[in-house]
């Protein structure tokens, strides 16, 4: 076990001795890795907006590589970042050390937040904490929906849901980051109806952002490279639009298994589209920033996608979207009129793409009113006040 303190712990006592609350809160999360995709980069977020109330956050990982630490701390203002040695394959990972000191130190926290399930090191954490007799808090990323079920073929999965998650799931409060996602949870469990609250990730607005729209055609996706961001389909598309505006661009931006990316790239040549289509890989920092900046739309085309953070950030930067109606945030982006959705097949993301390209009122909303979305549902107060509420139930 490695323990990291942070310079926030006297911050977090003296805010804390101001305001005559402290709650002791354990977060415990698989991967802090960045590659990870959202659940990292959200769960940065959570931490940063309970440190930034006064309360005093634990964090509890395997240990992640490279310089994964020091990002994570720097994200979360975390007060201590304990890291644990593990073996085991993806998912189900074991960590003898995480599991001794669970035991003897889960009883000090008034609330365990877990991040996802159907993971060996969350969902142990969990089930151990609730025979502590600890309140556990569980963020769903998604595992709760039939269309992750139905989409998933491994029996596997469907095996330790049933088994492993559901008991817990049922002693717990279930946290979800969007109103679309407990209305899938609660279709799934049906007459049983789980003490489910919807609290949105933070996601800061860039306060540099240029003062009018991009004029350019390059059309952004950003996300893990997995089947499930349905990329394949997203290139299908692409030489129609390229035949109504030879001038556009794809920036396909993210990591994930080499074959994976060979198979994208070896589709884009089939269709004779290669030369206009960037596989830039991972991004972060200014490089991201500045991806977002150089886009004049954002593409999400998911087979199912439980958040979509990366349409919020996109929204932060002024740039609209394109989403499939499978993206649980469709339909509240689309109603405050900063995105477009579609079915999930060539035609339909076609044409999404094309139409977007040149409507002047879709650009000039999400620039003007993109931003100020995002300020009003994903600001670290509001998320802090949220979590505050719900985590303050079990210290009364």
């Amino acid at each position: 076990m490695r323990c990291v303190t942070h310079p926030n712990v006297r911050r977090s006592h003296e805010t804390a001795s101001r305001e005559g609350r402290r709650l002791n809160i354990l977060v415990v999360i698989a991967s802090v890795h960045r590659q990870s995709g959202g659940p990292s980069h959200n769960f940065a977020g959570y931490v940063a907006s309970l440190t930034r109330r006064g309360h005093h956050v634990v964090v509890a990982s395997l240990t992640p590589p490279g310089d994964e630490t020091a990002w994570f701390q720097r994200e979360s203002g975390c007060n201590e970042y304990l890291h644990f040695k593990h073996f085991g394959p993806k998912r189900l990972e074991f960590s003898p050390t995480f599991l001794s000191w669970l035991l003897a130190a889960s009883r000090n926290y008034q609330v365990v937040h877990v991040a996802g399930l159907m993971n060996a090191f969350t969902s142990l954490a969990a089930r151990v904490c609730q025979w502590r007799g600890v309140p556990v808090v569980a963020t769903l990323n998604g595992v709760m929906d039939r269309r992750v079920v139905a989409y998933s073929s491994e029996h596997r999965k469907r095996i330790w849901l049933r088994l492993i998650d559901l008991p817990l799931i049922r002693q717990a409060t279930l946290h979800v980051e969007s109103a679309a996602e407990e209305v899938a949870v609660r279709a799934l469990t049906g007459a049983w109806q789980p003490d489910i609250r919807v609290v949105n990730p933070v996601v800061q607005v860039d306060p540099d952002r240029s003062s009018e729209p991009n004029g350019s055609m390059t059309v952004l996706a950003l996300s893990r490279l997995h089947p499930i961001k349905n990329l394949e389909m997203l290139i299908d598309a692409w030489p129609e639009v390229l035949a109504e505006y030879p001038r556009a661009r794809l920036v396909v931006a993210g990591s994930g298994e080499a074959t994976y990316r060979y198979e994208l790239e070896r589709l884009a040549t089939s269709l004779r589209c290669r030369d206009s289509i960037d596989f830039t890989g991972w991004l972060s920092g200014d490089a991201k920033a500045q991806m977002f900046k150089s886009a004049r739309l954002f593409v999400l085309c998911s087979h199912y996608e439980s958040f979509g953070r990366a349409t919020i950030e996109a929204l932060s930067y002024g740039v609209p979207c394109v989403v499939t109606n499978n993206v649980n945030m469709a339909k509240s982006l689309t109603d405050e009129k900063l995105a477009l959705a579609c079915d999930k097949d060539p035609d339909n993301i076609a044409n999404a793409i094309k139409r977007a390209l040149v409507d002047d009122t879709l650009q000039h909303n999400a620039f003007i009113e993109g931003p100020n979305y995002v300020l009003k549902t994903h600001s670290i107060d509001i998320t802090g006040e949220k979590l505050e509420q719900i985590y303050g139930e079990f210290a009364t």
